[in-house]
């Protein structure tokens, strides 16, 4: 089956694959609190840290990539 390699292998490489793409492609609508506030909507402080963590740790995550990729490099 699959050329000799166990299908348990075949899911963590996928799973791996499927988690770096959601890093580098993120679900951008978790920062769409819009609707709930126009609807009158209370946002709660748990969602709104949650929202904040979520856009500090993008943001480090795109920083350090940067970094990394123009590390050397004369601009």
């Amino acid at each position: 089956m699959n050329g000799g390699v166990p299908l348990a292998v075949w899911l963590a490489t996928i799973s791996g694959f499927l988690a770096i793409v959601a890093l580098l492609f993120p679900d951008l609508q978790a920062f769409n609190l819009v609707d709930d506030i126009v609807a009158g909507t209370a946002i709660s402080l748990g969602l709104f840290f949650k929202t904040a963590v979520l856009g500090v740790f993008y943001t480090t995550i795109y920083t350090l990539l940067a970094a990394f990729v123009f590390y050397g490099k004369e601009l």
